[in-house]
């Protein structure tokens, strides 16, 4: 559930966005000119498939600095019809314990829009956590002239 009240003016798009950020979805424009959304699930084949033969050049990037030890929240809490500000903090699994937080800790701040329930704030900073701890590797590759075109969270093969 999105829970959120525009007190001033926002480009339609910008709200729309922030919706479907908390969703795990994307908003884009398709090949026509027209909004889209896509979904970020499992997805059992690949659209594509690339190898040496059809690659023109191929880069790879992944960062490799310091994992973050938590993840601090802020969101509206809607508990008890309150509407107060909140935080919910996550700290990262080492050996399935969670990790001692200190004065040397690294604790990422995040704002959270749209979401006013303690449950679904578990969920959304669980998954940040989660992504941080997969640490994702960019990968860009050149192809030739063929008029390809992927919409958001499609599955390629390499």
């Amino acid at each position: 559930m999105f829970d959120y009240v525009i007190t001033q003016g926002a480009k339609k798009d910008d709200t729309l966005s922030k919706i479907v950020s908390v969703c795990n979805a994307a908003l884009y424009k398709d090949i026509y000119g027209r909004w889209a959304v896509s979904i970020d699930q499992a997805q059992e084949n690949a659209l594509a498939v690339y190898n040496p033969q059809n690659i023109i050049s191929i880069t790879n990037k992944k960062t490799f600095s310091r994992r973050v030890d938590a993840l601090r929240v802020k969101y509206v809490d809607s508990t008890n019809d309150t509407y107060k500000e909140n935080t919910y903090t996550v700290t990262r699994l080492e050996n399935g314990q969670p990790v001692t937080i200190n004065e040397n800790s690294i604790i990422k701040e995040v704002s959270a829009t749209g979401i006013t329930r303690h449950a679904q704030i578990v969920k959304y900073a669980r998954r940040l956590m989660a992504v941080d701890e997969l640490r994702q590797i960019t990968t860009t590759i050149k192809i030739g002239f063929e008029g390809a075109y992927y919409t958001p969270f499609r599955k390629i093969s390499l």
